[in-house]
């Protein structure tokens, strides 16, 4: 009978354990999807400001080109 009692115990300490461990778990993949959330954020700015870029220095080569045909 102790026997079977200590290892009950024992198993529920190891529930308990698991359960902890879980919830770290669940605290660590909330902040990484948060993390992941802002970093995609992020990443969509640069990419709207580097299209933006381009596209200035586009219209300034097609500025360029048009002067150089104008006046050749």
């Amino acid at each position: 009978m102790a026997g079977e009692s200590d290892r009950k115990r024992e198993m529920r300490k190891d529930i308990r354990k698991i359960k902890r461990s879980r919830d770290y778990m669940n605290k660590d993949v909330e902040a990484l999807q948060t993390e992941f959330a802002e970093f995609k954020k992020e990443n969509v700015k640069l990419k709207t400001k580097i299209k933006h870029q381009i596209t200035q220095e586009l219209e300034e080569l097609r500025i360029i080109a048009k002067e150089k045909t104008l006046c050749a």
